[in-house]
Order: C-alpha cells, then sequence, then structure tokens
C-alpha cells in the first residue's frame, strides 16, 4: 500500500468509526467546556452552605454556564452550521436542558444518596454524555 492508498484508507476507516473532523473538533470544544462546567462545578460545591441535594444543583449551574460556551463553538467552529441559529439554539437548548436534568439526577444519586465520590461521579456520568450529546448534535440540533 503506497501513501496515497494508505491516507485513503486511513480516511475511510476514520469516517466508519465516526472520527471525523467535526468529532474531533467536538472533542476540542469539549474539553474545553469541561474545564469551564468542572471549575464551576468544584467551586459551587466549596460554598459552605448545607442544602439538600447540593452536588445536583452545583451540576445544574456548572451544565448551564458550558451551555452558552458550547452552543457558539459548536455551531461555528464544530459542525459549520450556516442554519437558522434561532431554530438551532431552541434545538440545543433543548437538548441540553434534558441532558442537565437527566446527568443532575445521576450526580445527585451518585453523590447525595450512595455517597460516592463527586469527583468519579462527575467524570463518570459527564464522559457518557459527551458522546450521547455529539450524536444528538450533529444529527438533529445543528442540522
Amino acid at each position: 500500500m503506497n501513501d496515497r492508498q494508505g491516507a485513503w484508507h486511513l480516511r475511510l476507516t476514520s469516517a466508519r468509526v465516526g472520527l471525523d473532523g467535526s468529532f474531533l473538533r467536538f472533542l476540542l470544544v469539549g474539553a474545553t467546556n469541561l474545564l469551564i462546567s468542572y471549575s464551576v462545578f468544584r467551586g459551587l460545591l466549596l460554598i459552605p452552605v448545607d442544602v439538600a441535594a447540593k452536588a445536583a444543583i452545583c451540576q445544574l449551574v456548572s451544565f448551564g454556564a458550558g451551555i452558552a460556551w458550547s452552543f457558539v463553538w459548536n455551531r461555528r467552529f464544530t459542525f459549520r452550521s450556516r442554519g437558522r441559529a434561532i431554530t438551532q439554539a431552541r434545538r440545543f437548548i433543548s437538548l441540553q436542558i434534558v441532558l442537565a436534568l437527566t446527568s443532575a439526577g445521576l450526580i445527585g444519586l451518585l453523590v447525595d444518596h450512595l455517597e460516592l465520590n463527586p469527583s468519579v461521579s462527575w467524570f463518570l456520568v459527564m464522559g457518557v454524555w459527551a458522546v450521547v450529546n455529539y450524536v444528538l448534535c450533529r444529527g438533529w440540533a445543528f442540522r
């Protein structure tokens, strides 16, 4: 196999497993979003307030901070969308609300009820949600 055939094979293989350019850009935006969201989450946990479902509330706020960041960068950079911004914003926000509520519920269950480590719980839930988010953003929100 020569270099040209190898490059073509790599492109075909990458496309089959979902590692095209948009997925890699999504991961980059996601990495920056992770830093923002996780910093907000951990910062809010440090506030000396004793409330029921504290971890779930912190997650909702941190998820909200990430929504604005993600919409702008995923629309422009990741998916390079030219569709109607208002329609895409509605879809994206709807999707993010569902993901925020379900992630808050899962993290709340893991941390507040099962008493698991907040960081481990956050990374576990958010890792799975990242894949779900990409698939739905690509196929629906930024279509």
